[in-house]
Parts: structure tokens; C-alpha cells; sequence
């Protein structure tokens, strides 16, 4: 019983890790964007993060990292609703927008899932920062070793990734400032 409490405590850390990862990407992706663009001022537009559709004018790298990101915010949204066609999508935006990286990450079906294959090509430039690696692989260690014991969640109100309490109901919501948010919209009236 205590290697089982150790792996799923280990398991929510590793969660928590990569739900800060995931709610950072924005800032991250404009920091970066940032960089590339005192590299090279006349060709990269600036860009105001929160404006609608603010990442399509981002620098390639940074656009990669935001990508990413989103791809797995739809893979864990579309795996709390159980909805096997929008996680399908999901997994394959993934697939293409961790395409090239150090470690490649391929997902493949098997058995009624998703499993992924895992391959480090020889000499090739990275082509990504490494914080898109590690959220890459922080995402694939979840899915494949803690899912099933750790629940990770979207915000329904503010898009937020969190972790799911371990008890309890099961919420759709971050926190209760968000919950009762919520709550106020429905009853608007």
C-alpha cells in the first residue's frame, strides 16, 4: 500500500508539473517570441498576447510551443468527455505539432487506445526550444503511466488545467471563485 500511495503521489507531482506547463505555454510562447523577434525586428511582427487569434502571428518556434499545448488541452478535454472522435484529432494535432523534435513522438492505436512510440533521430538540428520537448514528454509520461490514477482537468469557465482532487465529486472547475462564476452566467437573468 505505501509503494501504491509513493507512485500516485509521484504521479500527481508529475500532474501538477505539467498542468503549470501547459497554463504557462502563453507567456512562454511570447517570450520566446520576444527573442526571435530582437533577432530579426523588420521580419517578425509583434504580437499582444489575449488578442483574439494573437498566436497565429507568432514566431515559428513560439507557434510550435503554443501548438503543442492546445493540442493537449484537447486531448484532456475530449478525454474527460469521453469523446473518442475529438481525442482521435487531438492526438493527431499533437503528433503534428511535436513533429521534429529531439525525441520524436509518434501515437499509434492499439487495443482501443493510443500508444506512443518513442525515437531519437540522429544529427538533425533542434528545430524547437526544450521547454517544448519537456512538455511534449511530461504529456506522454501522464498518459501513459498516472491517467488512470490522477485525473487532470480543463477549467469550464476559465481554461485553466488543473489537477483533479483525488476524492470528492468530480469537478469542472479549477476553483470556486470559477465555480460560482459560472454560476452567476447560468442564472443571468
Amino acid at each position: 500500500m505505501a509503494k501504491l500511495s509513493e507512485w500516485e503521489k509521484k504521479g500527481r507531482e508529475h500532474a501538477q508539473m505539467l498542468a503549470d506547463q501547459l497554463n504557462g505555454a502563453p507567456g512562454y510562447a511570447a517570450l520566446t517570441h520576444k527573442t526571435e523577434r530582437e533577432k530579426d525586428p523588420d521580419g517578425i511582427k509583434p504580437v499582444i498576447v489575449g488578442e483574439p487569434q494573437w498566436w497565429k502571428n507568432l514566431a515559428p518556434r513560439a507557434r510550435k510551443h503554443v501548438d503543442a499545448a492546445k493540442s493537449v488541452i484537447a486531448a484532456l478535454m475530449a478525454d474527460e468527455a469521453e469523446d473518442s472522435a475529438a481525442l482521435r484529432k487531438a492526438m493527431n494535432d499533437f503528433s503534428g505539432a511535436v513533429d521534429g523534435l529531439k525525441v520524436m513522438l509518434t501515437w499509434e492505436p492499439s487495443a482501443g487506445e493510443y500508444r506512443l512510440n518513442r525515437a531519437i533521430p540522429g544529427d538533425q538540428e533542434e528545430k524547437y526550444p526544450f521547454p517544448t520537448t519537456v512538455m511534449a514528454l511530461g504529456f506522454t509520461t501522464y498518459w501513459e503511466r498516472y491517467r488512470g490514477t490522477v485525473q487532470m482537468g480543463v477549467c469550464h469557465q476559465c481554461g485553466t488545467v488543473y489537477v483533479k482532487p483525488k476524492h470528492g465529486r468530480k469537478t469542472r472547475y479549477c476553483s470556486d471563485a470559477c465555480r460560482q462564476k459560472a454560476f452567476r452566467e447560468r442564472h443571468k437573468e
